[in-house]
């Protein structure tokens, strides 16, 4: 059995907010009591074609209790999971407050020497065509090597471009028929969406309208790039639901939704 453990990523809580004169709480900062990177127990599969390994994940540091996912799979109580196949898994553990900090671990195969390994290009496009790409490089086992991206047929191709941000699967085989499957994420690139010139006239317009977040009748004031950009997590979260903007002003369209969500992602720069 084997220990790894890996780097830290957090994820900050958002609250919805309302038109309202009192001041909103800004949401969980998990830099103050951070969760530690989880770490993974491993018991591998004891040949290529066996599905018996397993992970077990302990974590520390946050605010206990925890919760633990698996492979991108829903969270549960329980930190060991069972029944796995060669291959590289993401593994999330989430504490009381919704911070979260990630590991991946890979299960290897008694006996097969196949590995791979991925490069990801970030996708910097805040509407299609998207431009992340993946490339996958097989090593060990018995060449030649075929490749699965997602639910598609297997083939030659080691690089997949046209990718949008986010966790695809791919599976490399062997000619010994080994396989071993990859979890990742391409990466999201900034998207150059401007503050100036493509969401301060959405904001102005449809949100911070007449007795709502306007100087002098509500906080936040939304007339502002502080004002703005101190929500822009709340913004975001309240314009993709549809409950921003308020009732009376005309409904964002769906560009203009994607267009505030890519400036939040990108950092709500003031540019």
């Amino acid at each position: 059995m084997r220990m790894v453990r890996a780097s830290r990523y957090g994820l900050l809580a958002v609250f919805l907010i309302h038109c309202t004169n009192k001041e909103i709480p800004t949401g969980v900062d998990c830099t103050q009591t951070p969760l530690n990177v989880p770490n993974a127990t491993i018991t591998d599969a004891t040949s290529c074609a066996a599905s018996d390994g397993q992970v077990t994940v302990s974590a520390s540091g946050g605010v206990a209790p925890y919760q633990y996912a698996f492979n991108n799979g829903t969270f549960q109580d329980n930190p060991t999971f069972t029944g796995l196949s060669a291959g590289q898994y993401p593994v999330e553990v989430k504490d009381s407050r919704g911070c979260t900090a990630g590991v991946q671990v890979t299960v290897s195969a008694a006996g097969s020497t196949l590995s791979a390994s991925t490069s990801m290009t970030p996708d910097t496009q805040c509407f299609p065509p998207d431009n992340g790409a993946l490339e996958v490089i097989p090593a060990g086992g018995v060449p030649p090597y075929e490749i699965k991206l997602g639910n598609g047929a297997f083939g030659s191709a080691t690089t997949f471009n046209g990718l949008e941000a986010g966790a695809y699967s791919v599976v490399v085989k062997d000619a010994a028929n080994c396989s071993v499957t990859l979890n990742v994420n391409v990466p999201r690139g900034d998207t150059g969406v401007s503050y100036s010139s493509d969401v301060q006239s959405i904001i102005a317009s449809r949100c911070a309208v007449p007795g709502c977040h306007v100087s002098g009748t509500s906080v936040p004031n939304f007339s502002t790039y502080s004002g703005v950009s101190s929500r822009a997590q709340n913004i975001k979260l309240r314009t993709s639901n549809g409950s921003m903007p308020p009732a009376g002003s005309p409904d964002l369209t769906t560009q203009q939704i994607q267009l505030i969500a890519c400036w939040v992602d990108d950092g709500a720069k003031n540019n």
